[in-house]
């Protein structure tokens, strides 16, 4: 194989495992609601998964409810926080 079809490869590896680990932290943190928990517990849970893996949390994008307004409270964050 020429090195860019590994690079090619490298990059599809990456990719994959970026998407299954989005994905497992979306299903840790459905797993975890129920009324009563802490809003924090679900960003702990998420922050605690990806890193396992060595990836890193955007604090910017943030988790939101669904009400009559789309994007309406409460806000998740995915991080360890009080």
């Amino acid at each position: 194989m020429r090195a860019s079809g590994r690079l090619a490869a490298q990059v599809l590896q990456y990719a994959g495992t970026l998407v299954r680990v989005t994905k497992e932290c979306l299903d840790k943190a459905i797993s975890i609601c129920s009324p009563g928990v802490e809003y924090k517990k679900i960003g702990k849970i998420i922050h605690d998964h990806v890193d396992k893996f060595g990836y890193g949390i955007v604090r910017q994008f943030v988790g939101h409810g669904v009400g009559k307004v789309f994007h309406a409270d409460p806000v998740i964050h995915h991080y360890r926080n009080n």
